[in-house]
């Protein structure tokens, strides 16, 4: 039954085997409290090396983007202004999120 759970969905590459890594450890949860439980096969799956294709947004959605971002946590008003210029800076700049997130601005001695 997990089987067929995990094989019924035809999402990302790897979903399959999120889904089969959950239940595994889900199994494993039970296994405490009913020894009956089986235990479900650790490498069902093979995990997908493929890396997804790029999103790339439409000037639309990312102005919608944009402006959602402003909108986090009216409360704290440079949270929302951070992020709509993370997300302006990744657009603009064809930077990875990693690469933008460990900017630094270097020291002047």
């Amino acid at each position: 039954m997990a089987l067929d759970f995990a094989l019924s969905f035809s999402g990302a590459a790897n979903s399959r085997v999120t889904r089969h890594r959950v239940l595994r450890r889900f199994y494993e949860y039970l296994a405490v409290y009913d020894a009956r439980t089986e235990a479900l096969e650790r490498r069902a799956f093979p995990r997908s090396r493929a890396i997804p294709p790029p999103r790339i947004l439409s000037e639309a959605e990312l102005a919608s983007l944009i402006d959602a971002c402003r909108r986090i946590s009216p409360g704290i008003l440079l949270k929302g202004r951070t992020m709509a210029t993370l997300i302006g800076l990744l657009a603009s700049s064809g930077l990875r999120s990693g690469e933008v997130v460990r900017l630094d601005v270097p020291t002047l001695i």
